[in-house]
């Protein structure tokens, strides 16, 4: 936790009003907890606006503690959620199909599915058109050259590699001989 010196009048003043409505809400007991007494939690509800002001204006009354490795985290969180959004329009609109999403972002069948109906501009139906067998045989050669790559990024530069074929025929291609 990081200590932070709070020198806005402003926000010392909204802090002071949150204090209020803790202790009007019943609350009290984080104000107990942080060295609040009752007569001084009494004294901070009966207090008006004008004497709230003057009190905020006091140098070093307040600071903050920051959870930076929280913050950090959060911020992380939100980045690879905004990763994944952009990765799922990507597979969607390149025609992967609703059993290749939940391998790649390990969600449901019908979270997929869901996906698809929102994202995908033209549905297809039916079984995919597969590439001549000199291509199979090269999409073969590619994916088995690439195994360290990430999935997600594996079948992403898979399809940057033949954007003629759809997800959907990369997908049947790579597992045809699986039964």
């Amino acid at each position: 936790m990081s200590r932070i010196g709070i020198d806005s009048q402003d926000l010392s003043f909204r802090v002071l009003c949150y204090f209020i409505e803790l202790a009007e809400s019943g609350e009290t007991d984080q104000l107990i907890a942080a060295g609040f007494s009752q007569e001084t939690i009494l004294a901070l509800r009966q207090m008006t606006v004008s004497d709230l002001t003057s009190l905020s204006s006091s140098v070093g009354l307040m600071a903050v503690l920051v959870n930076v490795p929280r913050i950090e985290s959060a911020m992380t969180a939100r980045s690879q959620r905004l990763n994944d959004s952009h990765d799922l329009a990507y597979l969607v609109r390149a025609g992967a199909t609703a059993l290749l999403l939940t391998e790649i972002f390990r969600i449901s069948l019908v979270e997929a599915e869901a996906h698809l109906l929102v994202l995908q501009a033209d549905k297809r139906s039916g079984r995919p058109n597969m590439p001549d067998t000199d291509t199979r045989d090269a999409i073969h050669r590619w994916w088995a050259a690439n195994q360290s790559m990430l999935v997600r990024q594996r079948w992403m530069a898979l399809h940057q590699a033949w954007p003629q074929f759809s997800l959907a025929s990369l997908y049947a291609v790579i597992n045809e001989f699986n039964v």
